[in-house]
């Protein structure tokens, strides 16, 4: 998901068990600290790490969610997006007209 996702984009991973020394009760996963200590070293995932937040299921017990945020696309480490004057650009739309040369005002029919 990491790889196909766009510069800036959240990436979350949901449902994450726990290592099945942990959790014997389920198929066995990652503990956290592989997501912020091994992964981003070892497979060189283009994510900020300061972007990572973990939040436990509420449905099932011993498991949780991740959230990161791929590098790029005007998000920083403290997720403040990019102020507005940084936009590409504004595209303004004029009122139509009928036939009779009336506005609508802009707002549609």
């Amino acid at each position: 998901m990491i790889r196909i996702a766009k510069p800036g984009a959240p990436v979350i991973i949901e449902q994450v068990s726990y290592p099945f020394c942990k959790a014997k009760f389920d198929w066995g996963g990652v503990n956290q600290k592989f997501w912020t200590d091994y992964a981003i070293e070892q497979y060189g995932w283009d994510v900020d790490r300061n972007s990572m937040e973990f939040e436990d299921d509420r449905l099932f017990r011993k498991r949780y969610h991740v959230f990161m945020r791929k590098n790029g696309g005007g998000y920083n480490a403290t997720k403040e997006a990019q102020p507005l004057a940084a936009a590409q650009h504004v595209v303004t739309v004029p009122p139509e007209e009928d036939k009779d040369g009336n506005s609508d005002g802009g707002g549609g029919r």
